[in-house]
């Protein structure tokens, strides 16, 4: 007996052979009469028929096998990716929806003129009463002993906790008296302060990158600032600055959100209280600066403890900050005059402090850390939006250019680790 499959071919010498040859078991079930695919000598019984039937049941059954096993692969490769970007889809929400969050925090007290020390009371109690029931709930202590030094350890805890508060404080206070994009780019300014700090303190080198970096956001707070020493007064608006007060579009897109009723009008005014509230945004990122250095120092203390901490030097800068604030109300007799949209307002800030802590948190482990950062460093562009569309205050052109170096700086930085890893090594000292 011959079988013979489109001419003659060499049977499968191995059974991955067989399964991979499983077109050719379509032959045994094709029933067409037209042509013949087997010549069978006469004479042969049909018993000799039953070991090829046999063989070609067994092709079909590794045909079948195969095919769903390849099926399964694939679902699985696909179910993979589908996963990996949704994670990297849901980290990138999250990162954007922090940043949200905390510049519309300052919005908000800049819209409704809240008094900062009331704002930043608030704040810290919640802070304080949230994660100190998660840290009894997850039975942490407040005032761990960990490391080899804990006593360092624990007075970096202290450290961090304080310089929180004031830095909270400091960035509050600074908004109530400059534009809210300026005083965002100002705050981004903190890795200059930290790398500074880190030599200082941690022995951290200061190469050709970070310098540059550290040059770019010095460059970047100039032009923000625009102190009368380097730059002459501008009292008329620039080409710029006119083309957007004069934008019919924009009034109507602020009319879309019924925040008709700021009229536009160039910023140029950088009076005494601006540099006020320039300088005392340069020390919310000198003590941002702190924090990062002192964290370095509690890599294995539970964030629910530093923030606990934190809330804890919040209330302290409060009661410092309410023996010179005249215009408090929670801290006096006014407290019943406090109208409700300024308590929700403060519940707003409150709850989406920790919201977007949460957020953060969350992006961290799900996408790179510098997608977060770069992602971040957008509330720079939120707040020169809101400066514009809702407090109806148009920047100049020198102070949006310096905003987006310290974007630039901000980013460039983020993104050292990769830059440095494409340089060659005979020069990578060097950066």
């Amino acid at each position: 007996m011959m079988v013979v499959l489109d001419g003659e071919r060499p049977s499968p010498s191995t059974s991955i052979e067989s399964i991979l040859a499983f077109d050719a078991a379509d032959y045994f079930t094709d029933d067409s009469s037209d042509e013949e695919k087997f010549d069978i000598e006469e004479g042969q019984d049909d018993k000799d028929f039953v070991p090829i039937l046999a063989s070609n049941q067994t092709s079909r059954q590794c045909s079948l096998c195969y095919r769903i096993k390849k099926f399964i692969t694939r679902m699985k490769d696909n179910a993979r990716v589908l996963q990996s970007s949704a994670r990297i889809f849901c980290g990138v929400i999250l990162a954007f929806l922090s940043g949200c969050i905390f510049a519309g925090n300052s919005s908000i007290i800049q819209y409704f003129k809240l008094d900062y020390t009331d704002a930043m009371l608030v704040r810290s109690l919640t802070q304080m009463i949230f994660f100190g029931l998660m840290c009894v709930y997850k039975g942490l202590s407040i005032w761990p002993s960990i490391g080899e030094r804990p006593k360092m350890v624990r007075a970096m805890i202290v450290l961090q906790g304080l310089m929180s508060g004031f830095m909270l404080i400091a960035a509050f206070y600074s908004i109530i008296y400059m534009p809210l994009g300026d005083a965002m780019a100002l705050h981004f300014t903190s890795p200059l302060f930290t790398m500074t700090m880190a030599a200082i303190f941690l022995g951290h080198r200061l190469r050709l990158y970070k310098s540059f970096c550290g040059t770019l956001l010095l460059i970047g707070a100039a032009l923000v600032i625009q102190p009368p020493f380097i730059f002459n007064a501008m009292p008329e608006p620039d080409m710029m600055q006119e083309a957007i007060v004069n934008s019919t579009s924009l009034m109507d897109f602020q009319a879309l959100f019924t925040f008709n009723t700021f009229d536009l009008k160039a910023f140029n005014n950088h009076s005494t209280m601006y540099y006020i509230g320039a300088i005392v945004a340069l020390v919310a990122a000198l003590t941002d600066g702190i924090i990062n250095v002192s964290i370095s120092w509690c890599a294995e203390v539970k964030s629910f403890v530093l923030l606990w901490w934190g809330g804890l030097g919040g209330l302290l800068a409060v009661l410092i900050s309410f023996t010179t604030d005249e215009n408090t109300m929670l801290l006096s007799s006014k407290i019943v005059e406090i109208p409700v949209s300024h308590w929700l307002a403060f519940g707003f800030i409150s709850i989406g402090g920790i919201v977007g802590f949460f957020c953060m948190t969350k992006s961290l482990q799900l996408i790179d850390p510098t997608l977060v950062a770069f992602l971040r460093a957008l509330e720079i562009i939120l707040g020169y939006a809101v400066q514009i569309v809702i407090m109806g205050q148009v920047p100049s052109v020198i102070s949006m250019s310096g905003a987006f170096v310290v974007l630039f700086s901000v980013i460039a930085m983020a993104l050292y680790a990769k830059v440095r890893n494409k340089i060659p090594e005979s020069i990578r000292f060097l950066f």
